[in-house]
């Protein structure tokens, strides 16, 4: 997903076809992501299936919501490039959630 969001911060605000790569990297990182989550919290509790979907679901929505909102800033005060500054931010966010839970695998 950073491929993605580095290639529309450099060149998707000026060609269709960067654009398009950028989309469909995206798709692909986010799908991957996707389904990774759910493969692993699915294996948990059996029994607590539709409740841990639940639990997700909420946070991977409010997610998108939160996105959205600071994505809307970022494009009023700095444009293409802040949007994808943002996208950016959220990725490694991701990133350093999936290193500390690595590293404690306990939790």
């Amino acid at each position: 997903m950073a491929v993605s969001f580095i290639v529309y911060m450099l060149w998707g605000g000026h060609s269709l076809i960067a654009l398009a790569i950028g989309v469909l990297l995206m798709d692909v990182g986010l799908q991957s992501t996707h389904i990774s989550n759910q493969s692993r919290y699915f294996a948990l509790q059996p029994a607590a299936r539709s409740r841990i979907n639940t639990a997700y679901m909420f946070a991977y929505f409010l997610g998108g919501a939160a996105g959205s909102y600071l994505g809307t800033i970022a494009w009023a005060y700095h444009g293409w490039t802040g949007v994808c500054a943002v996208s950016l931010a959220f990725v490694g966010l991701a990133g350093v959630a999936y290193l500390v839970g690595k590293r404690n695998p306990a939790s």
